[in-house]
């Protein structure tokens, strides 16, 4: 282990979970029995779990190689691996990784660092030394050279920087080699994580991919983990791929032991890690205590790889003709509705709905104060402890929000219940500020009230544990505008409230039951706003709204969900915008919608969800199938099964 622990924020910026002997093992037996390592490098090495675990299968004389970016725990790795070369430097930029034939085995638990935690410069120069590390590979063809460059160049900036890390290790594998890695169950459904799912079906065959679905192989764990091993072959279009098959498997804390994450494994007469042997020998679905697997087809895997208008960045000339806006169908819903070959199926963007995330302040410190009283055209408020003087805040100034999930009662959300408040200031600015106003401002600023211009000087005064002021904050420094004669807007003033703030519904993204959809009153006099939180949605017409509200509650929508989002530690359900985006639904006539949006409209009025109209709106739902009952019996058992796997509240 390593001899001092650095602190959190260390950690985060490195993206450091180190995999842990057990992890290490578990990840190596994956490996085929003939796999034959005589060469071995971890780009991002840790304090060589993983190199430990595969110099165990390694054959006698193989040559290793661990690179480490963060100098004492490369120190801590060197000691660990006596007789193995382990290098102090950025996996990026070190020379010492590249080779002529490619290495046999590229084992790593790339850095999870998100795209937040990195400077603008940094992620840019990961990017540029990943291109040119990609141009110095001696053994890579000019196909090959040439996509893994395109993957480089087209990737998103809002990846974690495990995406260039994968493509890194990909690139390392020389033909005929493995890629054994440690990544999270996210990897299946993050928007960014397409051009791998791509060059993974290009270029690998993807052999075992073992989950742990009790989030227990990590302490503190946010995400599942997922290990995956694939064998490196020769690149090829997709449509000539032959029908390859991938190993799925699923372990659960009941697995586990003292000695490994299978100690408690029991197969075929054997326990442990035999038992794991012989399962995945088998190749056969089987379920057990602690452990179900399956066999899958390898494509199946990725239904939204080539889905959008991202993949014509990065996708390869041949494919480009393969590329569709239709997202798929998650794996698990296939079966549902096998029997239903002549169905055709929408998207809420279909029905004229959009979806945003809500309102994020940066410095929800200073922009939401707990509403105590309401006055005379003034509301009294409470801000957090770093202020303990109560403020007099004018309707004017002060938004009623929705900022978690406890403040609803039922499915519609009652104004006079929220107690938080956004500060929205408009057309006012502290009276000491008005000097500093530039003359283009047209009809300028009136002076703000007494307590709000003495709240916003206590701001500015205050350093959180960090030592920084409100005003610094990265989400909040944007929000001050200047020009040449002055200011245009000063920091403590939030940006206009768009339809994604102020939406007519929302799911909360992070859910430990099954997802359900709530219905905001929306109006000019009364309006609400709705925190970051939430997912957000509305329409352009109150039928289109009405009738999503019923979609979104259905048990249709809960399925889908369920198969299609990330399960994260702790067994709760992390709903993204894009999942939503993905939903689809079957196509429906103009009745049928109007059947829809009587349900919403009943949802609305009775502000509950009771059994009679639940079945009410799954009928709906389910009415273009030929099928409806037996489908809905399908999607009632899986929903069910869904959520016991993750532990969810029933």
């Amino acid at each position: 282990m390593i001899k001092k622990k650095p602190s959190t924020d260390h950690q985060k910026r490195l993206g450091q979970y180190f995999s842990g002997e057990k992890v290490g093992n578990l990840l190596v037996s994956l490996l085929p029995q003939d796999a034959g390592i005589t060469s071995a490098v971890d780009p991002m090495a840790g304090i060589g779990d993983l190199l430990c675990a595969a110099r165990r299968r390694a054959a006698p004389g193989a040559r290793f190689l661990g690179v480490e970016i963060d100098g004492p725990v490369a120190e801590q790795c060197a000691e660990n691996l006596p007789g193995c070369r382990i290098e102090h430097a950025d996996a990026f930029s070190c020379e010492s990784i590249l080779t002529e034939n490619g290495w046999d085995l590229v084992i790593a638990n790339p850095p999870y660092v998100r795209y937040q935690l990195q400077q603008k410069d940094d992620r840019v120069s990961v990017r540029n030394r990943l291109h040119t590390r990609l141009k110095q590979l001696p053994y890579l063809d000019a196909a090959d050279k040439a996509m893994l460059l395109r993957l480089t160049d087209g990737y998103s900036g809002l990846s974690d920087l495990a995406v260039p890390s994968w493509l890194l290790c990909a690139a390392l594998v020389k033909t005929g080699g493995y890629l054994a890695i440690v990544v999270p169950d996210t990897w299946l459904s993050r928007e960014y994580a397409k051009p791998i799912q791509y060059l993974l079906a290009k270029s690998f065959d993807v052999l075992t991919i073992v989950k742990d679905v009790s989030t227990s192989w990590f302490d503190n764990a946010l995400v599942r983990t997922c290990l995956l091993v694939a064998k490196r072959r020769r690149t090829a279009p997709l449509r000539d791929l032959p029908a390859k098959e991938t190993l799925c498997m699923d372990l659960s804390a009941e697995a586990m032991g003292a000695g490994s994450l299978v100690d408690s494994l029991e197969y075929d007469a054997a326990t442990g890690p035999e038992a794991l042997a012989k399962i995945l020998q088998s190749r056969l679905e089987l379920s057990g205590p602690g452990f179900t697997m399956s066999i899958k087809k390898t494509l199946d895997l990725f239904p939204y790889m080539l889905s959008g208008q991202a993949a014509k960045k990065w996708a390869a000339p041949e494919d480009k003709d393969l590329i569709s806006s239709d997202s798929g169908h998650p794996i698990e819903l296939l079966p549902v509705f096998a029997a239903e070959q002549a169905a055709s199926f929408i998207t809420l963007a279909d029905l004229g709905i959009h979806c945003g995330q809500g309102l994020r302040t940066g410095a929800n410190e200073f922009f939401y104060v707990a509403i105590a009283d309401e006055a005379d055209g003034c509301y009294t408020a409470h801000s957090k402890p770093w202020y303990q003087h109560p403020l007099t805040v004018p309707h004017r100034s002060l938004v009623r929000t929705l900022q978690n999930r406890g403040e609803a009662e039922g499915l519609v959300i009652a104004y006079d219940n929220l107690k938080t408040g956004l500060l929205y200031i408009e057309g006012e600015a502290r009276p000491e500020d008005l000097k500093l106003c530039s003359s283009a401002l047209s009809g300028g600023y009136q002076p703000l009230g007494p307590s709000l211009s003495d709240y916003i000087t206590a701001a500015e005064l205050y350093r959180n544990p960090r030592g920084a002021a409100f005003r610094e904050y990265s989400a909040v420094a944007p929000n001050e505008k200047k020009d040449s004669n002055g200011y245009l807007r000063f920091w403590y003033m939030l940006p206009p409230l768009s339809k994604r703030h102020l939406p007519a519904m929302c799911i909360n993204r992070v859910n430990a039951a099954s997802t359900n959809c709530l219905y905001i009153p929306q109006s000019a006099q009364r309006p609400i706003v709705v925190d970051a939180n939430f997912v957000t949605l509305w329409g352009d017409a109150p039928e289109q709204d009405e009738a999503c509200l019923a979609l979104l509650n259905s048990t249709w929508s809960k399925c889908y969900l369920e198969c299609l989002c990330t399960v994260m530690g702790g067994g709760a359900l992390k709903v993204e915008t894009s999942h939503i985006c993905k939903l689809q639904f079957p196509a429906f006539s103009p009745r049928q919608l109007g059947r829809l949006a009587a349900c919403g409209r009943k949802i609305i009025a009775t502000k509950a969800m009771s059994g009679s109209l639940q079945a009410e709106i799954d009928a709906a739902v389910l009415e273009p199938f030929q099928e409806p009952e037996q489908t809905l019996a399908k999607l009632r058992a899986l929903l069910l099964r869904r959520l016991s796997e993750r532990g969810a509240k029933l």
